[in-house]
């Protein structure tokens, strides 16, 4: 069969495009940058792929950073940080005395990039993460300060949607005030964002 169709694609003028097939890669190091970095890139499109099929198909909730050879970092994060954080935090519970031999702590450890951490490493750890609980629990004061403040500008009668009845000096007063209100919105969801980033972090020790 194999020597007909040959024969054919002779007898029309073609020739078989001879190929390799499908290799099995060998796993090592590549030494090349350009094709490291373009191997890099799309294993990268191929892993978030997954886990974004993975999160849409069976609900999951996953988190996936990676940081390229250039110390450039890329993430994919379904649904938020700090409820995938904290959902993985919570499942380190007490009652699961398995995560917690010797063994299994040093390999956990070395997933989370802590490798032999030394005491002072852990202590340099928790200071930090016990100044990013400090500032997290002062940026939700400020928070719920800036959602007094909107709940007292909700109490007011312009508020209602009728601002006829006032004048040039309280509409420019009004305009002030909700441009205030919203730069410091703003303004709070920025560090909240980053403080959510920050604590996620120096969880997973970096």
């Amino acid at each position: 069969m194999k020597k007909a169709i040959d024969a054919s694609d002779a007898i029309n003028g073609k020739k078989r495009k001879r190929t390799t097939g499908r290799r099995k890669i060998e796993i090592k190091p590549i030494e090349r940058a350009t094709a490291r970095q373009v191997s890099f890139s799309k294993r990268r499109s191929g892993l978030f792929k997954k886990a974004c099929e993975l999160s849409i198909l069976c609900g999951a909730h996953v988190a996936v950073i990676v940081f390229s050879p250039a110390k450039k970092p890329f993430s994919f994060i379904h649904p938020l940080v700090p409820s995938v954080l904290d959902r993985y935090l919570s499942s380190q519970s007490f009652d699961q005395p398995h995560y917690y031999s010797q063994n299994q702590n040093q390999n956990q450890n070395q997933l989370l990039g802590l490798g032999s951490t030394s005491d002072a490493s852990v202590s340099n750890l928790s200071a930090q993460l016990a100044e990013h609980t400090a500032l997290l629990e002062a940026t939700k004061s400020r928070n719920e300060a800036l959602k007094e403040r909107v709940r007292a500008l909700e109490g007011n009668v312009w508020m209602d949607g009728d601002v006829s009845c006032l004048g040039c000096t309280e509409l420019n007063n009004l305009k002030m005030a909700l441009e205030k209100v919203k730069v410091d919105i703003l303004a709070q969801a920025g560090e909240l964002r980053i403080m959510d980033a920050a604590r996620y972090m120096v969880a997973v020790g970096y």
